[in-house]
């Protein structure tokens, strides 16, 4: 074990090399320090609109992440269907619902209400609608995001 004095000695030499290492505030928008990579959703690099709906998009390295707001009376079948070109969502989705709920159906028939504070995987082969009078929001983490409410 350490004695006091070496403890004290480490920590001081790694303030110091951390102190020399802060990258300087960047602007808004993106930051990279190190591994780290940031951007806003606020500043999305696509916004794909449909009725009753629109997916904010972003790009981090490879990573793809969707911010997803459905106003009351949106349902996939009504709303996406037509853009998508298929009976059912074929779209995995992988995320975390903020505000709001959301019924989604499985191919097979069997239904799951998504609300606030839930994360989620819902597997290709779904329709879904938003439950009652608020709008519902959640970000999707899916690779499949790519491919979601664009024409076929």
């Amino acid at each position: 074990m350490p004695s006091r004095r070496e403890g004290l000695r480490r920590n001081v030499a790694w303030t110091e090399l951390h102190r020399r290492s802060r990258v300087a505030r960047q602007p808004r928008g993106v930051v990279h320090m190190g591994m780290v990579a940031t951007k806003s959703l606020d500043k999305p690099d696509e916004v794909r609109e449909f009725p009753n709906g629109a997916a904010a998009m972003i790009s981090i390295g490879s990573t793809l992440i969707g911010r997803a707001q459905m106003e009351p009376g949106w349902r996939w079948s009504n709303d996406v269907k037509p853009i998508a070109g298929t009976d059912l969502c074929m779209v995995l989705h992988k995320g975390y619902c903020i505000s709001g709920t959301m019924t989604v159906k499985a191919e097979d028939g069997t239904e799951t209400q998504v609300g606030a504070g839930d994360g989620y995987v819902i597997e290709p082969g779904h329709d879904a609608w938003v439950v009652g009078d608020e709008p519902y929001v959640a970000v999707d983490f899916s690779e499949q995001m790519a491919e979601y409410a664009k024409a076929r």
